[in-house]
């Protein structure tokens, strides 16, 4: 039999290759943002598992297209332009890490500008991705139908279904606790707000003490306190460092990192140059429960030999709730970005 060879093909195969220009340079930002290459990338891991079933859905739309006669040329121009916007973004946040663009001093609604925009700026492409997906599919579907306020809202309701599933993921059982007679050599506390006196909030202060908890118990030697600071404010490692020698932790069993400003900052640093100075690979992950979940798919993605401990910190169900939200976009946004 026959097939009959679409006759918009020149503008199915361009859509195709932005496709997958878009996909290979999503993969290499992910890797190379966190001192990996290429040769890194694990097909298996949950992100990028979430990532090829994205664009295998828009190479299986359009290669069904392909084979296809009719479809108006605008509809393959309009998916060109949602294929290069997509794109497009992934270049707006490289040029605002890589240029400057946004202070890291700066803050918005009380988040670190640059974290925060680029955050916004990759769930859009999120979305034009599910968009893209469901703007092909619709027309697969229903003949050359294409429906874009149908295709706008199923892309959100997939958007959705994705927050649900990370939402769900994130509330696993990541608290584990110490075997008996297990000794670490060391605990790395992750770097929390500090408030205006200089102390750590309860929250960070909930991480400090379990650190110091685990080395009063000698369950680890020594602990590491990562974190910078907020304009006006002694840094995350500092303070951390003034709690714990009023705990009565030495001095040299305490190593301060307080150069980073986000958690995987603190991870990079600990995989890229903590790490091969020690002589175990395995280290104490404390965090909060809620924090605990992303903290290990990092770790995860980096290759970290690790044990994670929450933190006894305890929150109020309705700022669990936000804490959890909060977690399950940044989740997210690490899963399919390394961000």
């Amino acid at each position: 039999m026959k097939i009959a060879i679409n006759k918009q093909r020149p503008l199915i195969m361009l859509v195709m290759i932005m496709t997958l220009i878009d996909l290979i340079s999503v993969i290499y930002y992910k890797l190379s943002v966190n001192g990996m290459n290429l040769l890194k990338f694990d097909i298996l891991y949950v992100g990028n598992l979430i990532t090829i079933f994205i664009y295998g859905l828009i190479f299986a739309g359009l290669l069904i297209k392909l084979l296809r006669n009719g479809s108006e040329k605008s509809h393959y121009r309009i998916l060109f332009l949602l294929s290069l916007l997509s794109f497009g973004i992934l270049i707006l946040v490289v040029l605002i890490g890589n240029l400057g663009l946004l202070s890291s001093d700066e803050y918005m609604l009380g988040f670190p500008a640059i974290r925060l925009v680029v955050t916004v700026l990759l769930l859009i492409k999120l979305f034009l991705s599910f968009y893209l997906a469901t703007f092909i599919w619709s027309s697969v579907i229903k003949s050359d139908n294409w429906n874009i306020l149908r295709s706008m809202i199923s892309a959100f309701i997939a958007c959705v279904i994705l927050f649900v599933f990370a939402f769900l993921y994130s509330k696993k059982e990541f608290r584990y606790k110490v075997e008996e007679g297990r000794k670490y050599e060391t605990a790395v506390v992750l770097g929390a707000a500090v408030w205006k006196k200089d102390q750590p909030t309860p929250l960070f202060a909930a991480r400090i003490k379990k650190a110091y908890e685990l080395y009063n118990e000698f369950v680890v030697s020594k602990i590491l306190v990562t974190g910078s600071n907020a304009p006006g404010e002694l840094s995350e490692a500092e303070s951390a460092q003034k709690l714990l020698h009023e705990l009565g932790v030495k001095s040299q069993d305490i190593i301060i990192e307080n150069d980073s400003r986000t958690t995987i900052e603190q991870l990079n640093y600990l995989k890229y140059e903590y790490l091969p100075k020690i002589n175990t690979k395995e280290v104490v992950i404390i965090t909060d429960r809620f924090h605990l979940a992303r903290s290990t798919e990092i770790c995860k993605f980096l290759k970290i030999e690790h044990l994670g401990i929450a933190s006894n910190y305890d929150v109020s169900l309705h700022k669990l709730l936000f804490y959890k939200i909060k977690e399950t976009i940044a989740l997210l946004v690490f899963w399919l970005y390394g961000m």
